[in-house]
Formats: C-alpha cells, sequence, structure tokens
C-alpha cells in the first residue's frame, strides 16, 4: 500500500479509536501509524505507546492533496534540529515539513544552507549555482528590457509631446499672422473709405453699409443730388452718381 493511502486511512479514523485498537481490512491501525510516521518521518518508536498520540496527530496534519514522498524517496533530508525561515514570510521548514522542491528553492536563495542538510543530491550545489545564475542572468537581461523599453515609450511620449507642442506654435502663429493681415486690411478699407469720402469719391458698395441720415449727411457735404422721399437703395444709386446741384436747382 502505498504511503498515502496510509496516510487517508489514518485520517479517517480518530485517535481514540485508533489508540483503542481500531483496524482497516483486518489490519490494527496503529501498524498503519507505525508504518506511515516512519516512511514520512524517518523513525519510529514501535515501543514508546506515549509517543503515539503525537504519530497519529501529525500523520493527520499532513496535506493528502499534495505530493507525499517518503524519507527513502526523499531526495533533501535535513538535519536533526535545524531549521529554516522563508523571509518575507511566517513559514519554518524542518525535516518534517520539507519537501525536495522547497529544500531546492531554499538552496537556491542561499547556498551556505547546504550546511543544514543530511542529505542531498550528488552534484545538487553546484547545479543550483548554475541555475541560480542563470536565473539573475535572466532577470537581469529582463530588467534591462524593461528599463530600455520605458525609456523608449518616454521618448516616444516626449516627441509626441514636442511635435504636439510645435504644432500649437505654428498654429498660434498662422492664426496671429491672419488676424493682423484682417486687421491691416481692415485699417487700409477704412482709410481708403475716409479718404474716398473726404473726396466725395465713394463707391456704391462703400455707401450701402451707411444708414440713410449718414447717406445724405454726405451727400451734403458734398452738394449730391438725391431724392427727398428716395429708398434706401434709390438714394446708394443717386448719391454714388455724384450728380452735383447746380445754383439754379
Amino acid at each position: 500500500m502505498e504511503l498515502k493511502d496510509k496516510i487517508s486511512i489514518i485520517q479517517e479514523y480518530s485517535s481514540k479509536e485508533i489508540i483503542n485498537g481500531a483496524s482497516h481490512n483486518g489490519k490494527p491501525l496503529l501498524k498503519y501509524v507505525l508504518e506511515a510516521f516512519e516512511e514520512y518521518f524517518g523513525y519510529a518508536c514501535k515501543h514508546c505507546s506515549s509517543e503515539l498520540p503525537g504519530y497519529i496527530k501529525k500523520l493527520q496534519s499532513i496535506n493528502t492533496n499534495k505530493p507525499i514522498m517518503s524519507t527513502k524517496d526523499r531526495k533533501y533530508r535535513m538535519k536533526s534540529g535545524s531549521t529554516i525561515h522563508k523571509k518575507g514570510t511566517n513559514k519554518y521548514y524542518s525535516d518534517l515539513n520539507i519537501t525536495d522542491e522547497i529544500a531546492e528553492e531554499l538552496l537556491k536563495q542561499n547556498l551556505n544552507r547546504a550546511a543544514l542538510f543530511a542529505k542531498m543530491p550528488e552534484g545538487a550545489i553546484k547545479r543550483l549555482k548554475k541555475e541560480r545564475a542563470e536565473e539573475e542572468a535572466a532577470a537581469a537581461e529582463a530588467q534591462a528590457k524593461a528599463e530600455q523599453e520605458e525609456a523608449d515609450r518616454k521618448a516616444k511620449e516626449e516627441a509626441a509631446q514636442k511635435e504636439a507642442e510645435e504644432a500649437a506654435r505654428k498654429e498660434a502663429e498662422a492664426a496671429q499672422k491672419d488676424k493682423e493681415e484682417q486687421e491691416a486690411a481692415e485699417a487700409q478699407a477704412k482709410a481708403e473709405f475716409e479718404k474716398a469720402y473726404e473726396a466725395g469719391d465713394l463707391t456704391a458698395e462703400q455707401i450701402d453699409p451707411l444708414n440713410m441720415d449718414e447717406i445724405k449727411s454726405y451727400a451734403k457735404k458734398h452738394n449730391y443730388k438725391f431724392g427727398s422721399r428716395s429708398s434706401k437703395d434709390d438714394l446708394v444709386k443717386e448719391v454714388a452718381a455724384k450728380e452735383v446741384i447746380t445754383e439754379k436747382e
């Protein structure tokens, strides 16, 4: 029967039932306890009845949903009394709860922990040292790549920002130029209007924006003929014709 099966059977019964002689398929559960405890922990006192409750409790606390290995199958064994604290956690490992996978993880983090192990595969430290160096190199490469990608991203953002600022500057310059040209055109038109107004030389297009009183005032200034009851359209035509009133009229 596999170790995991033995532990599963033990976990189906209470400590009291096991100690009082319960059996499974005709075999006393106490035998399963002693066998499983020795396979999993590497030792078991077959004549120490006072140790049995502790053996049962430890076996019943094992998580059978995870791989379970006997001591003969385990590649890594820690020295009796040695413990390792996993930094950043509240987890402590000893020979009672460490697995091969965790042992390699802890050793890879700190190769000096090898002194705490009584058993490990031949060449394990050399292999783990090489793996750690490769992982550190890969991590450094990944970090450098991430930093370069971040630098490239920032450079693109800065280039886009400068491009946007340059476009905004050109747009502002173009708007200012349009404004200045419009103001210059308006000033020129005003100057031409004033000059033509004083000279009595306004065109129909220049006269049309004026109201009727302004048109009549302009006409009187230059003694141009217009009808007193003319509509604005007729008044504009009449004054733009520049027909001067003679003294006889």
